[in-house]
């Protein structure tokens, strides 16, 4: 995928996104990337809808944090994915987003 200068690849998203995405083919839509993921689209209209994941991975780094660093380690190899549901999600929740569920 060619967004303006940048080409990226590998994109992932969510499926409850796709169509939303597809929706604003041909017309100035807002994607919202963390890493290689689609997060969220704002269609023309200013609707925005984002993928709402689970605080099951953050909890998971939690757990495992005092278990000999794992949780650290954890926490590296994740940290799109941690971004994504600490950092995103909440914002793009308080701009009044829908929130899609995959």
């Amino acid at each position: 995928m060619e967004i303006g200068d940048r080409v990226v690849q590998k994109v992932r998203t969510a499926r409850s996104l796709g169509d939303f995405i597809s929706r604003g083919l041909g017309q100035v839509v807002t994607l919202y990337f963390v890493g290689n993921m689609i997060v969220g689209v704002k269609l023309p209209e200013n609707k925005v809808y984002f993928w709402k994941r689970s605080w099951a991975l953050v909890v998971v780094c939690l757990v495992l944090l005092p278990v000999w660093g794992m949780g650290l380690l954890m926490a590296l190899l994740c940290k799109d994915d941690l971004e994504h549901i600490i950092v995103v999600q909440p914002k793009l929740a308080r701009t009044g987003g829908v929130a899609l569920r995959s």
